[in-house]
């Protein structure tokens, strides 16, 4: 019984913690998504359904926005994007540490 108290404590403080972390940077993680969807539906209409291609440059007040938007998203991914719930499974079901599942869970 001591084996499964020991067990049941530290899978129990795991998911405390990632649940903490992943509650923290959720707001972030929304906030790219929003910018993606901005960015995949502004700029101009040949940019939308196929049209035209996105390789064209837009010096547009509009386009330097959206060009904008594109890299905060891209920054945001990069950094709060490994912290989600692929994150909190990958460290209780593989009992990884917090540094490789967050590589693991971006990757994935």
């Amino acid at each position: 019984t001591e084996g499964i108290c020991a067990g049941v404590f530290y899978h129990l403080g795991t998911i405390a913690v990632a649940g903490v972390v992943n509650l923290a940077t959720a707001p972030f993680r929304a906030a790219s998504e929003m910018f993606k969807t901005f960015v995949g539906a502004g700029g101009k209409p040949e940019y939308r359904a196929g049209g035209g291609g996105i390789d064209e440059e837009d010096h547009s007040t509009v386009g330097l926005i959206i060009s904008g938007l594109g890299l905060l998203s891209a920054f945001l991914d990069e950094f709060f994007g490994r912290f989600s719930k692929n994150m909190l499974s990958d460290v209780v079901l593989r009992s990884t540490d917090f540094s490789t599942a967050s590589s693991d869970a971006y990757e994935f």
